[in-house]
């Protein structure tokens, strides 16, 4: 697949991503009322599924020879800070 072809799978991946992660993360953050300093539900999603996406171009353009399992951790590794201030803001 060329690079324009996987930009529009990724793009809708992105999208896809960032419902799901809204639909799940929805639970844990209802009910909050909205502050200057808490992280939108729909913003963070968005932050989460763009990171994923981010990691997944640069793991396939890079070629590198990390395998799927250390990818995932680099992932998590980079959204974990987030995650953690985000769900711990209630």
């Amino acid at each position: 697949m060329g690079a324009r072809g996987r930009a529009i799978v990724h793009e809708h991946l992105e999208r896809v991503l960032t419902e799901l992660i809204a639909d799940a993360l929805r639970p844990a953050l209802e009910g909050r009322p909205p502050t200057t300093t808490r992280t939108p539900s729909d913003l963070f999603a968005r932050y989460v599924a763009s990171t994923f996406v981010l990691v997944l171009n640069w793991w396939l353009e890079s070629k590198s020879l990390l395998l799927p399992g250390e990818v995932n951790e680099l992932f998590l590794r980079m959204i974990e800070p987030t995650l953690k201030a985000t769900l711990s803001d209630r």
